[in-house]
Order: C-alpha cells, then sequence, then structure tokens
C-alpha cells in the first residue's frame, strides 16, 4: 500500500481466501483472482488461521505430498485392474 497505509480486508474477503487455498488453489491462483500479491494473501491465511508463517507453508507441503499420495493409489488400483483383467484373458 502506498504511504505506509495498510488495507483492511473484510471478514468475507478473508474467509473467502481461505476456502479458495483450502479448496485446493495455490496461493498465487487465489491471489491472482482476489487481486492481491501472494505474500499478502499468505499473511491473511496465517492471521485467519491462527498459525505460524512456517507452520501455514508446511501444512501447504503436506497437502500438496498427501494429494501425490492420493493419486499414486488410484493409479495402483488402475494398473491393478487392467492386470487383473488381461491376465484372465
Amino acid at each position: 500500500m502506498r504511504n505506509g497505509k495498510r488495507g483492511r480486508y473484510t471478514v468475507e474477503f478473508k474467509l473467502e481466501a481461505v476456502r479458495l487455498v483450502e479448496s485446493g488453489q495455490s496461493i498465487g491462483e487465489a491471489a491472482r483472482s482476489l487481486g492481491v500479491v501472494e505474500q499478502t494473501l499468505s499473511n491473511v491465511q496465517c492471521r485467519v488461521l491462527r498459525v505460524s508463517v512456517s507452520g501455514f507453508h508446511q501444512h501447504l507441503a503436506r497437502r500438496k505430498v498427501q494429494r501425490h499420495h492420493m493419486s499414486d493409489a488410484a493409479l495402483l488400483a488402475h494398473i491393478s485392474a487392467v492386470y487383473a483383467e488381461h491376465r484372465g484373458a
């Protein structure tokens, strides 16, 4: 913000920011859709969730790893089904 003034965000804005990120959007995507820079959105997320910046980023990193494991599990199920189908043929 210019002249050292800080932006004030409504409760609705903050809750929408949290919802966007928790729904799977990256910080960058959510920031662009809300018209703020990534650092501002990270700060808003941390304040709303009452967590440290490092804790918030660890949470995001864990979510990415969990998503990767879920897709691996889905891939394994698909491979197993195809293998079983062709093995029986």
